[in-house]
């Protein structure tokens, strides 16, 4: 999955070497949120002889179309593992829903404004060579609090649109091999689980590799498949999706929507500059990068063919930071024009 770049810092600030209460301001743009500006306060938790074990954060961000987020994260080492929790509180307006299906149009739309708030807890442990579990509790809550009259809703399955809590597992493996600078692969498996008001869930897999070529450069690839269950009764704000959020870099959030979706990258990248962040033990990386990615959705995995599949193209920026987590800054040409976005993948 694509990890929205608001939330760079509290994963960075994991490994960093805070050793006092620190501030960290954060300014950036996408097609989806506009120009952002907030900030985020990290605050070290040391043993009394000044080893660092773990990190509180805050951040806040305010985007010029109406987004606001709020999340506050803790992470600490634990003997066997690590603990994270995470509380988040999302409001956003004017957000275009596109319809059901995979043959939705740019032009054809309707606004919404929604807010989202999720508690999740979650325990890491590594197991072997290479290979990561992590378990825990989610609670979500969500409201559609404005809609644009328009057709496209009555083609939605769910009727979910007012206020909704639900409680459930998230489970999840991952496996990742190789040496940077050599052939690598990483698969993973999440599952998530949600019950309350309503019922719903999901099953996303992922399969990715990373080659050398000459020159430096590197090419790679990823496949994200999801099937979610309980489409028609899932809160519209957690409607199964490809778009951004998604790491479908042409187009936007909701863009195509269907309980079984399927998602491919293909990327060529060369790291050009290293240089050191404070902070940091170890420099970071700058590159450039050219990439596409293909998706459809459907209503089962019967129905996906070739003949579905929408495609993007573009060009990006690439940060390396000092634990091997790829920040990218992307523009992306698909039938929407062009969409700027940044994000995280990792390993791809």
């Amino acid at each position: 999955m694509r990890t929205p770049l608001a939330l760079l810092l509290p994963l960075l600030m994991a490994n960093a070497q805070v050793r006092a209460f620190s501030l960290f301001p954060i300014l950036g743009y996408s097609s989806s949120t506009g120009f952002i500006i907030g900030g985020t306060a990290a605050e070290p938790i040391l043993t009394p002889d000044s080893v660092q074990t773990g990190i509180y954060t805050l951040g806040m961000l305010y985007g010029t179309t109406g987004m606001v987020s709020v999340r506050a994260d803790g992470v600490r080492a634990l003997p066997t593992g690590s603990r994270q929790c995470s509380l988040e509180y999302r409001r956003l307006m004017e957000r275009d829903w596109f319809g059901w299906g995979n043959n939705t149009h740019p032009d054809t739309t309707a606004e919404m404004d929604y807010e989202k708030q999720s508690l999740t807890i979650l325990f890491g442990r590594a197991v072997g060579r290479g290979l990561l579990l992590h378990a825990g509790v989610s609670v979500r809550h969500s409201s559609v609090y404005r809609r644009q009259e328009s057709m496209l809703w009555d083609r939605t399955p769910s009727t979910e649109f007012g206020s909704t809590w639900t409680l459930g597992p998230d489970v999840g493996v991952t496996l990742n091999r190789g040496l940077p600078g050599g052939p690598r692969y990483s698969a993973g498996l999440t599952g998530a689980f949600q019950t309350g008001d309503v019922t719903y869930g999901s099953i996303t897999g992922r399969l990715s590799g990373w080659l050398p070529a000459p020159g430096g450069i590197e090419v790679g690839a990823s496949l994200k498949a999801s099937r979610h269950y309980g489409a028609d009764r899932t809160p519209a704000p957690y409607a199964p999706c490809i778009g951004e959020a998604q790491g479908f870099r042409g187009y936007s959030d909701f863009r195509f929507t269907g309980p079984v979706w399927l998602l491919g990258s293909a990327e060529a990248r060369k790291m050009l500059i290293s240089f050191d962040v404070p902070l940091f033990d170890s420099p970071w990386q700058a590159g450039l990068a050219v990439f596409a990615d293909a998706g459809q959705v459907a209503e089962s995995f019967s129905g996906l063919c070739m003949k579905r599949y929408h495609f993007d193209s573009g060009v990006g920026l690439r940060l390396l930071t000092h634990d091997n987590l790829m920040l990218n800054i992307d523009g992306a040409w698909g039938d929407e024009g062009l969409m700027v976005g940044a994000g995280i993948q990792h390993p791809f």
